[in-house]
């Protein structure tokens, strides 16, 4: 981080470090010619002078199975998984607006806007506040089902990001255990394509971009993505964003959007103890290429917030690298990770080659030996500064994030002992 600029309005700007022809040599010539085309028809190719076996002619592939690359030649077979999809941004559009609390075990009917066509996933915020009990919210539809939260007492309020599998019947069920205010904002749907410019997913490593103390530094950050490493290229249509805060004994939230009149998007965290007081939350931020994210922290201590991806707009090249494949939460991986050390995990999703993953919307969850971060990263990348979440004793707790993967291989650690459950919520593809 090379400089950190203060307005007088308490809000901190966060920038990145970072001739004449004889007749005889005239009918020489055509013999030459004559020759080389018989040859070449032969399936031999001339090189100077050498003759050399030439390719064997195949006929055209079809437009399924090769493409051509930027300079005109046949480019390698495209590998079509099935499920591929791009990420196309349609929110923060809201489903579901709090109001009046929900009893508990209520289970309530969201009807979809209309999606591109053979959407077969949406990608969800979900948020409950003022919980009646602790337990579980869940999101269902005919495709499967996917716990988006897990609130472990009365008064609880919790927020987190998912991938919810669609139906053909377009509507989603949200089911409270315990009751509460829910809330629920539509981000984007997964439009099945081969290849596409746009709505492609790129993990990146995760690198901070904004570490602030609202005692020093106001409430107010902003975030310049001109000046951030990953993104000086362009090409990109939203930032993925994995947040860290010191929430304070009262408890607190974080608000980003394209400006402080548009903070459309919220984390909300419980109140803690003095002890246990980290809690982490992803967000993935349409932005303007080249432009900035607003971020408004309100009565917590520290807040970070890590880069860990984006996803790409239509100036981006035309690819199948970053398409995501959306699975059912089915393949859940467990490990055991003693304290102060990482365990290799690799993550496995129905119909997805190992070669082609090369990173996932991953669902963990982890109940610690004591309290401790919990840590996920990609096994060639060193392991974040900030926690993805804290593990508590007793109780699992639970987030998503994006990380990069090698063939589905991913590190897991664990600060202070703890048993992780992963489960790839949307796989994304590499080359």
């Amino acid at each position: 981080m090379d400089k950190t600029e203060r307005s007088d309005g308490g809000s901190v700007r966060i920038v990145l470090a970072e001739g004449e022809q004889r007749p005889w040599r005239l009918w020489a010539r055509i013999g030459v010619l004559v020759l080389t085309v018989v040859l070449a028809s032969a399936g031999v190719l001339v090189v100077g002078k050498l003759l050399l076996p030439g390719p064997k002619v195949k006929a055209p592939p079809s437009t399924l199975d090769a493409r051509a690359n930027v300079a005109g030649s046949a480019a390698p077979a495209v590998r079509v998984v099935p499920g591929q999809a791009r990420l196309v941004l349609l929110g923060p559009l809201p489903l579901v607006q709090g109001g009046n609390a929900l009893a508990a075990g209520a289970e309530v009917a969201v009807p979809l806007p209309t999606l591109p066509r053979g959407s077969s996933a949406v990608l969800l915020e979900v948020t409950l506040s003022d919980a009646a009990g602790p337990g579980t919210v869940t999101v269902k539809s005919g495709a499967g089902q996917v716990v988006a939260l897990r609130l472990g007492r009365v008064k609880a309020q919790m927020s987190s990001t998912v991938v919810a599998r669609v139906a053909a019947d377009g509507v989603l069920r949200v089911r409270t255990e315990g009751g509460g205010k829910l809330v629920v904002n539509l981000v984007g749907a997964f439009e099945p394509v081969e290849k596409s410019t746009s709505g492609r997913v790129v993990p990146v490593p995760a690198t901070q971009v904004v570490k602030l103390v609202p005692h020093t530094d106001g409430k107010f950050a902003t975030v310049d993505l001109s000046a951030v490493p990953a993104l000086r290229g362009g090409g990109y249509a939203a930032v993925l964003l994995q947040f860290a805060a010191d929430v304070g004994v009262n408890g607190g939230f974080v608000e980003t959007g394209l400006s402080v009149d548009r903070l459309d998007q919220k984390i909300l965290w419980n109140p803690t103890t003095a002890q246990d007081r980290i809690r982490g939350g992803f967000l993935v931020v349409p932005v303007t290429a080249g432009g900035s994210v607003q971020i408004h922290y309100e009565a917590g201590n520290v807040l970070t917030a890590d880069l860990v991806g984006y996803v790409t707009d239509g100036t981006a090249p035309d690819s199948d690298t970053g398409l995501v494949v959306p699975s059912p939460p089915s393949s859940v991986a467990e490990v055991r990770v003693e304290s102060g050390q990482e365990a290799l995990v690799t993550l496995a999703a129905d119909g997805v080659p190992a070669d082609r993953m090369a990173g996932a919307f991953v669902g963990i969850t982890a109940t610690g030996d004591a309290l401790g971060a919990v840590t996920v990263h990609a096994p060639d990348a060193a392991a974040p500064a900030n926690p993805t979440l804290v593990a508590a004793v007793g109780a699992a707790r639970q987030s998503v994030t994006l990380v990069a993967t090698a063939k589905g291989a991913l590190r897991v650690g664990s600060a202070a002992g703890a048993s992780v459950g992963l489960s790839p919520l949307a796989v994304v593809l590499g080359g």
